[in-house]
């Protein structure tokens, strides 16, 4: 395996990648250089390269994304972010893929304009610039990193990211302006957590064509909260994604809806204090029997 290692690296460094040891074990995923920063404008030499792997040699192989390798990689490391991910590449999209621990990564040629995100859009990260992955065959506790049968690196060429994804991925960059309301992140209490439970159950026992509109209702209603402070809107973006994905609505609409929903509530905030439409907490028995047809999407 440590030979392996070696000469795996050494071909990305021969193809064009920049690379650095990162630690296996109880560090894996820490870089081993006291600094890889020189490397994310200067590859490596073989002869370091060699000598890394004789000081480490069940090393994982760290490949620097960005401009220094020509590399731009998108990480999804969730059931819904590889959905998302392959809903914005063609059927005819050939392009390296490896399998990782959690995930995959999808490799494309670097791409202007995108920076190194993490949760760039539902639970998938942007590699480029400043970051580094770990590449095939490094190995974690969890599992080993390989590529996906005929499509390595060493079999196809890294293709240029479908508009479509770069289009998806630059909007979820721009950023919104911050709606007054705006909160910190917090953890719910019983009324936003009933809240919440409430409106995942309504919007999974919604009838076909009225679910989009009800996800857009459910997310303002709940942003009203987040902006309150009672929930947090990470927690209440994924909850509604999880569902509304279970039930079928378009996830070109999805993101859209939950967004403009939830900022709108936003610079309408709300608190447990406020009573609207009967009071969540002591609705909870309802909402309890209601959770069980959300939880089936999440």
């Amino acid at each position: 395996m440590a030979n392996m290692l070696l000469k795996a690296a050494l071909w990305y460094r021969r193809n064009g990648f920049s690379v650095h040891p990162v630690g296996a074990g109880p560090d894996q995923k820490r870089p081993l250089l006291k600094t890889w920063k020189p490397y994310m404008t200067t590859p490596a030499t073989e002869e370091q390269i060699i000598e890394w792997w004789r000081r480490w040699p069940n090393a994982s192989i760290g490949v620097i994304a960005g401009k220094v390798s020509e590399l731009t990689v998108v990480d999804p490391d969730t059931a819904v972010g590889m959905k998302m991910v392959d809903e914005f590449l063609p059927e005819s999209f050939v392009g390296p893929i490896s399998r990782t621990p959690k995930g995959k990564h999808y490799w494309f040629a670097h791409t202007e304009g995108l920076k190194s995100t993490v949760r760039a859009i539902e639970g998938c990260d942007i590699r480029t610039d400043g970051a580094y992955i770990l590449a095939p065959p490094s190995r974690r506790n969890e599992g080993c990193y390989r590529f996906l049968s005929g499509l390595g690196i060493h079999e196809v060429a890294l293709p240029t990211m479908p508009e479509k994804l770069r289009q998806a991925l630059m909007d979820s960059q721009k950023g919104e302006v911050e709606p007054k309301g705006a909160a910190k992140a917090c953890s719910p209490g019983l009324y936003g957590a009933t809240a919440l439970a409430r409106e995942l159950a309504q919007l999974a026992a919604t009838p076909i064509h009225l679910r989009n509109n009800q996800l857009n209702k459910s997310a303002y209603s709940l942003g009203r909260l987040v902006g309150g402070g009672e929930l947090d809107r990470t927690q209440v973006e994924t909850s509604l994604f999880a569902v509304a994905i279970g039930i079928g609505l378009e996830l070109r609409e999805i993101k859209a809806t939950i967004a403009s929903g939830i900022v709108a509530g936003m610079n309408k905030p709300r608190t447990g204090n406020h009573v609207e439409n009967g009071d969540p907490q002591n609705n909870a028995a309802s909402s309890t029997r209601k959770r069980k047809a959300a939880l089936a999407f999440i």
